[in-house]
């Protein structure tokens, strides 16, 4: 899987990611790589998910649309040592 914290990633840029990783790692899964395409005018948040980055701004937590998600914050990743 390939993950991007923006949802209007111009398909070229998707495209040429997926080139780069065949060209330097050997992946080949073209066959197999399904592209979620987003309405224009989606932003994060609307599809109810309780985390979300937007471009500028700190992360940010619903916890009203999810009982669990002080988990979130209560474990950081790598964990601090």
């Amino acid at each position: 899987m390939i993950f991007g914290l923006d949802p209007h990633i111009a398909p070229e840029k998707v495209d040429a990611e997926i080139e780069r990783l065949e060209k330097e790692h050997g992946v080949a899964f073209k066959d197999k790589f399904t592209k979620i395409a987003y309405a224009p005018t989606y932003k994060p948040g609307d599809t109810g998910e309780f985390s979300f980055n937007c471009e500028g701004k700190p992360p940010t937590i619903d916890h009203a649309k999810n009982a669990n998600a002080e988990q979130v914050l209560a474990t950081p990743y790598p964990p601090l040592r």
